[in-house]
């Protein structure tokens, strides 16, 4: 009786064993490898407690923002469809409203020797003290934009 029970304990844990390895590769999964200790650790973990290693971006993050490249911000302005980008700005800050989130996007640019900034608010200013907080925030963000611009030429 005894050699039974053993074996149903140890078929027991195969079969843990063989869930979570299993968990770990189905769509959905919470769980993930570390990438330097290779310990199973949640995938909501930024840094790994017992090795300290950073874990990596999404992989579909990263591949997004290697399509961005360069070469795409040449054509983008060579075919003067930087409206289609301020587009998709209104878009995701429509999204972040239906979400319950308050968002401000900011954008400048510089020519030669001005700079241009605007801002997408996904909020309506209606009072006045609103409507100046808002304005002293454009104004701080193209000041913070005309510096950088000078560092950059130098």
């Amino acid at each position: 009786m005894k050699m039974q029970h053993s074996f149903f304990l140890s078929l027991a844990s195969s079969l843990k064993t063989i869930e979570f390895t299993i968990s770990l590769k189905m769509p959905g999964s919470t769980m993930k490898m570390c990438t330097s200790c290779r310990q199973h650790i949640r995938v909501a973990c930024k840094m790994w407690k017992l090795c300290g290693a950073q874990q990596p971006m999404k992989k579909n993050l990263a591949k997004a923002k290697q399509k961005a490249n360069g070469q795409w911000a040449i054509k983008l302005k060579a075919g003067g469809n930087s409206g289609k980008l301020v587009d998709a700005a209104r878009i995701l800050i429509h999204k972040f409203e239906m979400a319950g989130f308050h968002p401000v996007f900011f954008w400048g640019y510089g020519k030669s020797n001005t700079v241009s900034c605007d801002m997408l608010c996904g909020m309506e200013a209606v009072e006045d003290k609103e409507k100046e907080s808002i304005l002293s925030l454009k104004e701080l963000y193209e000041s913070l934009l005309k510096a950088i611009i000078a560092r950059e030429r130098k």
